[in-house]
């Protein structure tokens, strides 16, 4: 009786459904707006896109040195030599080499998958909201991703997060298909395809996980046994796709491969765990016992953002707010991604629960429960986590455009008089929130003074909606106006970075909040942390027999020389300049059979002829490295000052020697002899 009962209940089921999918197919006006709309996210995406150069010169290299070989590709190598990788797993740079090989090695070659991948998440999200939820909160949905900052921004980059949010969009349709057609399969895919996208960006993969996991457990018609079953089976798949490529490089001998970039044990299991796992979400916990003394000195000092990534465009890469519950709705995050935040409360109300039980869902409810938990989830680590940047936040973007096109939808098409005022209640706060956050950039906005008008109109349109009831019809205009001059300020600051051809490796929205003193610093010395094109072309006339070009310390500054080059680089301490890869005498050994000749090292503060600004920049570092020292953080590199010789500027400097000053910040060591 109990089988009987169950397949009387799935036929029924399937029945609902068939009449939900008849009911929610694509009419003409919904296809053509929704090209309107991806137009729109192409253009945002592409126009200018390769303006800004490779964004990223450290992934740049990366992908460049993955190109050269299967050695460097299957390990995820950041240097031609295989000395060390890349701090992040492969997958996303086997989709740029592929690329690369496609169109030849160039900024656009570089960032088309990640410009692709946005449209398509564009379209894919308008498609998953649509299914559940209507063909108007579809487009709604879709629109909203297409005009969020930080989607924009990072579409536009390097980075990997735009792969990321498309793969776990693909994993959501495969969920939603699971929980409509009660088949296993498609759960299981979606789990591969999380696992896919773990091999993207690691941890930050399974934040839709228990959103998933909610959806599939609260639809399928299966007694609990099985239910528990099937998520018990799917999360077995999960691990080994996830962990496949860990276990791949961990078991390889270390002598046979890279040293994993930012561990501290040479471990790719430690890389995902920590330094991209739990280092997030409660602090840096693998970097060095210093860390935390060279930050609160750097703050001092105003050199925070060099000190973490040693990269001068990254002048608001850091400006994440303090942890609590507004961290999102203000400014800097809500300037990347809390302008439609009110509204997302929109999307709990958006769906009638009419059920007298909440299982099995409904198709409306599946939708409500999978963009619901995944907002939450997210919402709650980017509120208390204590280190990411801003473009992480995409993550969040999905759930929030998809929650706002239910809520929307819904109360549009109400009828009620309480609707109506939810609706005009919600759009009120959302234009107070934007008038707040507009207010905070003034100072450096001008156009912000067009913007304020604007937004007086459409909280003068909120109020009418609230006090009046009109006809369908001017209910409609007075909605669709209303949402029009809502998405001014997202369009706004998405332009910004587009017209100004600001693309640094770490993506971000709208003005850039610098400290005034840092901006000033960086402006005049930014150029001077990069080796320069005379210093570049001195190694490759004097390389010799080694192996390497040269070492350096951090990434970011061998980047420009294997980009220029396509040279091995040896980077001593990895990215960040603190890996543990080489001992003093491991380094010596290297040195003596000639494997390295060349050492570029940031230049000492007791330079005579160097700018009063290069001093007191150099001071800054000086008082870092006791604090080192301090530590008893010694550099295994510290030998090369004392035993090797240095190079003067003006051998390998093109400038007039007459007129010769330091354009750089760095110094060259030769070792040989």
């Amino acid at each position: 009786m109990q089988s009987i009962s169950i397949l009387n209940q799935n036929d029924e089921a399937l029945a609902r459904t068939n009449a939900t999918d008849r009911q929610h197919t694509s009419p003409l006006w919904y296809k053509l707006i929704l090209g309107v709309i991806v137009a729109l996210a192409s253009f945002l995406d592409f126009f200018r896109l390769t303006e800004g150069g490779y964004s990223n010169l450290y992934y740049a290299a990366g992908i460049s040195s993955m190109a050269n070989n299967w050695h460097n590709f299957l390990y995820a190598s950041f240097d031609p030599g295989g000395f060390v990788t890349i701090d992040k797993p492969p997958l996303a740079f086997w989709i740029q080499v592929a690329s690369v090989k496609l169109f030849g090695f160039s900024p656009f070659s570089t960032l088309l998958p990640q410009a692709l991948a946005g449209v398509l998440s564009v379209a894919l999200l308008a498609h998953l909201v649509r299914r559940t939820a209507g063909p108007l909160a579809g487009l709604l949905a879709g629109a909203m991703l297409a005009i969020t900052p930080i989607s924009v921004v990072t579409n536009r980059n390097l980075t990997m997060d735009s792969l990321l949010v498309l793969t776990s969009l693909l994993a959501a349709w495969c969920i939603l298909t699971a929980a409509s057609t009660q088949k296993l399969r498609f759960l299981l895919l979606g789990m591969v395809v999380v696992g896919l996208g773990f091999n993207i960006k690691m941890l930050e993969a399974y934040l839709c996980v228990p959103a998933f996991g909610l959806v599939y457990w609260f639809s399928c018609r299966q007694p609990w046994k099985i239910r528990l079953r099937h998520l018990a089976l799917a999360t077995g798949l999960l691990l080994a796709v996830s962990f496949c490529w860990l276990l791949f490089v961990d078991l390889t001998p270390a002598a046979l491969r890279p040293f994993v970039g930012s561990s501290t044990n040479n471990s790719a299991f430690q890389l995902a765990f920590f330094y991209n796992g739990l280092g997030r979400a409660i602090g840096n916990i693998t970097d060095p016992p210093s860390h935390q003394l060279i930050i609160s000195m750097a703050k001092e000092t105003k050199l925070i953002q060099y000190l973490q990534e040693n990269v001068p465009e990254a002048t608001a890469a850091f400006s994440i707010g303090e942890p609590g519950l507004l961290r999102m709705l203000s400014e800097p995050l809500g300037w990347q991604i809390g302008w439609f935040m009110p509204l997302t409360l929109l999307g709990m109300l958006g769906v009638k629960w009419d059920k007298p039980s909440i299982w099995p869902l409904n198709r409306e409810q599946q939708g409500l429960a999978l963009w619901g938990c995944w907002f939450l989830t997210t919402f709650i680590l980017f509120s208390s986590a204590q280190f990411f940047h801003p473009h992480y936040t995409v993550m969040v973007a999905p759930s929030i455009c998809a929650l706002v096109g239910i809520g929307i939808s819904a109360l549009w098409q109400g009828e009620t008089r309480l609707s109506r005022r939810l609706l005009a209640l919600a759009c009120a706060g959302t234009i107070v929130m934007q008038y707040a956050l507009c207010c905070a950039a003034l100072p450096t906005l001008a156009i912000c003074w067009l913007i304020l008008p604007l937004l007086a109109v459409a909280f003068l349109i909120a109020v009418a909606l609230w006090l009046k009831q009109s006809a369908p019809r001017v209910r409609a205009t007075l909605i669709a106006v209303l949402l029009l001059l809502l998405a001014t300020c997202p369009v706004i600051w998405s332009m910004i970075p587009i017209m100004q051809d600001r693309n640094g490796p770490f993506p971000f929205a709208g003005p850039d909040p610098q400290l005034p003193r840092l901006q000033q610093l960086i402006n005049r010395l930014g150029s001077q942390l990069t080796p320069d094109a005379s210093l570049i072309h001195y190694l490759q006339m004097h390389q010799g027999r080694a192996r390497y070009i040269t070492a350096t310390i951090d990434a970011p500054t061998a980047a420009s020389i294997i980009l220029a080059t396509g040279e091995p680089v040896m980077t001593l301490g990895g990215y960040t300049g603190y890996d543990p890869i080489l001992r003093s005498e491991q380094l010596r050994s290297l040195v003596r059979n000639s494997t390295v000749r060349f050492f570029v090292l940031p230049m000492t503060a007791n330079e005579s002829n160097l700018s009063p600004d290069a001093q007191e920049y150099l001071q800054d570092m000086q008082i870092l490295n006791n604090v080192q020292h301090m530590t008893n953080k010694t550099p295994e590199w510290d030998f090369v000052r004392n035993d090797c010789r240095k190079v003067p500027q003006a051998v390998w400097d093109s400038a007039d020697a007459t007129l010769h000053q330091h354009t750089t910040l760095l110094d060259l060591y030769d070792c040989s002899g």
